[in-house]
């Protein structure tokens, strides 16, 4: 793994680098998106609105993911755990990230549901780069350890170098993360998840870049994203390694219990969708 592109005079992580350029990709084409829909601006730059979206999300964003890990997977609330590189938790992000936007889209009096729509790309591209990072540092987004009789699978690895190694066998035990001091350690080859992750999210992206010009009722395409992106959550958490993330209810965690939310919001946005267009073609 490679958890720093630069290490001195100072540290610059790789996970930091990927979402930098996920954010930079979402801006540009975001600028692009609102120039395609600048009747529907009340006059405003595309540029204005893209800056300070983007300075939304970023600092709002980073804030809910660190603040989601302490309340509910950090051990303790404690400034080492807030200092720490890894700890963010993507479902305090896109919360409070997105309501954050969502009141700035508001008082400027824009069109949430078209603003949904174009962003809905960009949240799918960003969260792949995302991911992305993620398995550069190996900051333990990683899977469960593959099966004994697939140990050589093809599409399994290890993460002795990263931020948050994968388990070991050392000594005849087997460690969640292997002790320094272990003699020649055993590495568990694992699920890379952040690669299974980052390839969906693309595919994603793309389908939600296709769709863009060809559905014209706001709201649904951010519907999509919220749907798919949620089933997709939903099912990599099976073969995810648990960490520091407990069960909630029914064995399932609470990345999996958001995961449904977003699902049943991304149906309710087309139920209601669908209702108004139908009332609204009914009318004479």
């Amino acid at each position: 793994m490679h958890p720093w592109l630069i290490e001195d005079p100072f540290r610059v992580g790789t996970y930091g680098i990927m979402a930098f350029i996920g954010f930079m990709v979402a801006y540009a084409l975001f600028i692009q998106e609102l120039k395609r829909k600048r009747d529907f601006l009340n006059g405003m730059k595309p540029t204005v609105i893209a800056d300070v979206t983007l300075m939304l999300a970023v600092f709002f964003g980073i804030l809910g993911s660190k603040l989601a890990f302490m309340l509910f997977e950090a051990p303790e609330f404690s400034v080492e755990m807030l200092m720490w590189n890894a700890g963010l938790t993507w479902y305090g992000g896109w919360f409070l990230g997105c309501g954050a936007v969502v009141l700035w889209f508001r008082m400027r009096r824009l069109n949430v549901a078209m603003m949904a729509d174009l962003l809905a790309p960009m949240l799918a591209q960003g969260y792949a780069f995302g991911r992305v990072g993620c398995q550069l540092a190996g900051d333990g987004d990683f899977g469960v350890p593959c099966v004994p009789e697939n140990i050589d699978s093809a599409i399994c690895m290890t993460y002795p170098q990263g931020l948050v190694p994968s388990p070991c066998y050392a000594g005849g035990v087997e460690y969640l993360v292997c002790p320094t001091d272990a003699i020649d350690p055993f590495w568990f080859p694992v699920h890379p998840t952040p690669i299974y992750e980052s390839i969906t999210g693309f595919m994603l992206f793309g389908l939600l870049w296709f769709l863009r010009k060809r559905i014209h009722l706001n709201g649904v395409l951010f519907a999509i994203y919220c749907l798919i992106a949620g089933v997709l959550r939903f099912l990599v958490e099976f073969i995810r390694m648990p960490e520091m993330r407990p069960e909630r209810f029914l064995g399932l965690r609470d990345a999996q219990l958001i995961a449904i939310a977003q699902v049943l919001f991304g149906a309710i946005i087309i139920a209601v969708v669908a209702t108004r267009h139908r009332s609204a073609k009914a009318r004479p």
